[in-house]
């Protein structure tokens, strides 16, 4: 499935997501080359940002399994009416034959 980038809005929760997940991973680098050597207040900032990406990615996860519901929603509706318009059409299409006979009838007769 392709995604066409340029229709896609970002909303409060995917920059949460990004800039969480950035800050977490340049601090992890920074940490892992031995240039950050901080307080344990300060290291606890991979464990709250790391947070709030889950959180967003929660947040994100949601919107996108409410939109899936409503999408299957109208597909059930759309079937429905597909059955009931497939009635009518096999009506129609018997009328018309119908029709269609009665007219070589009686074009036939004279």
């Amino acid at each position: 499935m392709k995604i066409n980038w340029q229709n896609y809005r970002f909303d409060f929760w995917s920059w949460v997501i990004i800039v969480s997940g950035l800050i977490t991973l340049v601090w992890a680098l920074l940490k892992g080359f031995g240039m950050i050597e901080t307080p344990l207040i300060i290291e606890m900032l991979p464990y709250l940002t790391g947070s709030g990406a889950l959180i967003g990615l929660g947040i994100q996860t949601g919107k996108v399994l409410q939109r899936l519901n409503q999408v299957e929603r109208d597909v059930k509706r759309n079937s429905i009416d597909i059955e009931k318009n497939n009635g009518r059409i096999e009506d129609l299409t018997r009328e018309f034959i119908s029709l269609k006979a009665e007219f070589k009838y009686h074009l036939g007769n004279k």
